[in-house]
């Protein structure tokens, strides 16, 4: 076995200087072969010179002259011939030296390729020494010719090298580098293998080049992080297991904070005992809104929150959102209104309840910054170019302080806030803008920020929509409305929607100059007066008679418990704020009669004492005593009869023994539970159902888990519907009025 380096390839700079000495001896021969015929041919001139200055000077006779001068020329013929017979290539070049001088220049250019050549393998083994990497050269017998200096330091034996591979490529077509595991003279090492069919330039035998590089640092790093993201993966399920459990061990107790307190409400009590409660239900839900973000931030961090797309009534969520948040606005004697463009259909694909909670804590956010005037929620249409599908774009309008640009950014970081010193106005952890900057990524926008000092702030952001979302408007107008109101976002959004369903719209900041404004319109037109105006039923009489008699006028009236008397005829119907759109549009349609001339219906909040519809029989199986006293006298007071079950596993046997006899109508089942969970429970009550022949009993989840995990495992498992604890009263109302032969339907 020859593992001796090439002595030519170690030196280099020898072997060029002979290349090129061989040249330089070429050229000199060629030189030297033309010599003998160029001074034969200048004796030959000369003698012939010297005869013939002889005979002109009559030293010789002309005969002997001429005479001489002949033999001297035959004789340089001659031997011209017999020099030119031996460097006929040079002096001469017929046919064949022609050829043997191609086949000379064809042998000279090849002597440049082969130094060429081992001038670039030297460069290449220079650089494999240079970088560490282990080079050998095999021939066809598998036997080692050449080796570097780095095999010595990895290797005593060839067995130790990895097996062949040749042929085998990549999907780019390169040689395949693959990665191999070898026992070392330093031990088991990685490397970086790829082998190469070449040809012995000495023989010109096919052989084999084999190269690696030691990557074994490389594999112990990966290893590494392999390790740690097992460590990360685990801690991520550790921790939403925390998660789990947290939501539940909190919000079982604030359920039963919360709830006792709606059932205390209800009962007779002062009005300090009152205040009391209502400050209990402040601090609850307080403290509900904040675990709740908390428990965000952590599903979103650690991936575990999921958005899905439901078909949804876009309209109606705005509007709710709006509704939820009226009481906040009221408080502080400012205004909340939306809008949403109507060609956006009533039904449109995306996450409800997702949207939902970033539209609260945008407008939330916004009424707590906001000390006068309002808050405007907006959804208009985007209009797509022929490349891209439309999208709607919600935006959130305040008419607070505004923010100053180098605190725009800060905003969306977790826990912070513009104002973050101890005397801070305002209270809050800073998670509600972060989080709903990550829901709204994840559902395929971005929140933009638009606000300056002193001016409010715009929080906006765009959400794709499917073709089939967009809507025509409907043509069908009245000719003009008039809205008296003070100048707010809430206006803006009215307005809006008033085009909706009106040619002309004219908006006043008061009602001082409202009849000259009055002038502009056609007759018979809806006027729609804040009650921040405070109007005289004669400026009523004023404006019926610029007007006519027909026109109705309307009292847009803040909600806060109790309104005016609306038997004194001063008004012809009264809208609440916040304004919504169906409502609206009754009130201006009237006009042509196309609606009741009525007042508007509100919904108002369900009474507990009241028991409607069908009594039901219901298993609640629950764990918690403080929430099954809650559940209990909240069914009770609705008329129905209740069975508890302590677990899982006891609702089941309760479940089995009373069918078909004394089948339950409705089954309320929490998530964790001892002996047997909540999830299991249903399983085992859907298995029953199916054995027995029997039809599927409505199974209602209970849970304080909030986990998106946790109610899609529900649902699978068999489970109808999923309600959040602290329950609301009114969402279990809505649940039990489904399964009831009467609907509950309460107005006023």
């Amino acid at each position: 076995m020859n593992t001796e380096p090439d002595t030519q390839s170690e030196n280099p700079e020898q072997a060029e200087a002979q290349w090129r000495s061989k040249k330089r001896v070429r050229s000199e021969v060629l030189k030297h072969r033309s010599r003998p015929h160029n001074r034969g041919l200048l004796l030959l001139l000369a003698f012939s010179s010297a005869l013939l200055g002889l005979a002109v000077f009559d030293f010789i006779s002309p005969t002997i002259a001429a005479t001489a001068n002949l033999v001297s020329i035959a004789i340089y013929a001659i031997t011209a011939h017999v020099f030119s017979l031996n460097i006929s290539s040079s002096s001469k070049p017929d046919a064949l030296s022609a050829q043997t001088l191609k086949l000379a220049e064809r042998l000279e250019t090849l002597e440049d390729q082969s130094w060429e050549i081992r001038e670039s393998e030297d460069i290449h083994r220079s650089a494999s020494e240079a970088f560490g990497d282990v080079v050998i050269h095999r021939n066809g017998m598998g036997n080692i010719t050449f080796s570097n200096s780095v095999f010595a330091k990895y290797f005593d034996d060839p067995s130790q090298l990895p097996d062949f591979q040749i042929g085998t490529f990549d999907e780019t077509g390169a040689n395949l580098v693959r990665d191999v595991e070898v026992v070392t003279k330093l031990g088991p090492r990685w490397f970086a293998w790829a082998d190469l069919v070449i040809r012995d330039f000495d023989t010109g035998d096919s052989g084999t080049r084999s190269i690696g590089r030691d990557i074994t640092e490389r594999k112990q790093h990966e290893k590494l992080l392999e390790t740690k993201a097992a460590e990360a993966l685990q801690a991520s399920d550790a921790k939403s297991r925390f998660l789990g459990m947290v939501s539940h061990e909190i919000r079982t107790p604030l359920s039963g904070i919360l709830g006792m307190t709606k059932l205390l409400q209800d009962s007779k009590l002062t009005s300090t005992q009152s205040d009391h409660l209502q400050a209990i239900e402040t601090s609850g839900q307080t403290l509900l809104t904040l675990i709740e973000d908390l428990l965000d931030q952590a599903q979103l961090e650690t991936g575990h929150m999921i958005v899905s797309k439901s078909p949804t009534n876009l309209v109606r969520l705005v509007e709710d959102v709006c509704e939820l948040l009226s009481d906040h606005a009221r408080q502080k004697n400012i205004t909340i209104a939306s809008h949403v463009d109507a060609r956006i259909s009533d039904c449109v694909s995306l996450d409800g309840a997702r949207l939902k909670q970033v539209l609260i804590n945008l407008a939330g956010n916004a009424l707590k910054f906001t000390d006068s005037g309002g808050v405007a929620i907006k959804v208009r249409l985007e209009k797509p170019d022929h490349k891209k599908n439309p999208t709607m774009c919600v935006s959130v309008k305040d008419s607070g302080p505004g923010i100053a640009p180098q605190d725009i950014e800060k905003i969306f970081n977790a826990f912070a806030q513009v104002d973050s010193g101890a005397n801070r106005p305002h209270e809050g952890a800073g998670l509600g803008l972060a989080i709903s900057q990550d829901i709204v990524g994840l559902m395929g926008g971005r929140i933009e920020v638009d606000s300056q000092l002193g001016e409010g702030t715009i929080f906006q952001f765009n959400l794709p929509l499917e073709p089939d979302d967009i809507v025509e408007p409907v043509e069908d107008k009245i000719d003009c409305v008039i809205l008296a109101m003070p100048q707010t976002p809430a206006r803006d959004a009215i307005t809006q929607t008033a085009y909706q369903y009106c040619r002309k719209v004219i908006t006043a900041n008061s009602v001082e100059n409202l009849d000259l404004i009055a002038a502009t319109c056609p007759n018979n037109s809806v006027v729609i007066v804040d009650s921040a105006f405070d109007v005289s039923p004669q400026w009523v009489d004023d404006i019926r008679n610029a007007l006519g008699q027909s026109t109705r006028v309307l009292c847009l009236e803040a909600a806060r418990g109790e309104t005016r008397d609306q038997g004194d005829g001063l008004y012809d119907g009264w809208l609440t704020w916040p304004v919504r759109s169906n409502s609206l549009k009754n009130a201006l349609y009237n006009q042509l009669g196309q609606e009741p001339a009525d007042t508007e219906k509100r919904q108002t909040k369900i009474d507990i004492n009241m028991q409607s519809g069908k009594s039901l029989n219901i298993l609640l199986a629950e764990d918690n005593p403080i929430n099954t006293l809650l559940a209990t006298s909240l069914l009770g007071k609705l008329g129905h009869r209740v069975t508890h079950a302590e677990n899982g596993e006891k609702a089941y046997e309760l479940f089995a023994r009373n069918h078909p006899a004394s089948s339950f109508d409705i089954v309320l089942m929490d998530l964790h539970m001892p002996v047997c969970d909540g999830t299991t429970s249903i399983r085992s009550i859907r298995k029953y159902e199916s054995d027995m022949g029997l039809g599927k009993t409505p199974i209602v989840v209970l849970s304080a888990d909030n986990q998106d995990v946790s109610q899609t495992n529900a649902l699978d498992a068999g489970a109808d519907d999923f309600l959040l604890k602290p329950l609301d009263f009114d969402d279990v109302t809505k649940i039990l009025s489904n399964f009831s032969n009467d609907e509950i339907e309460i107005s006023a």
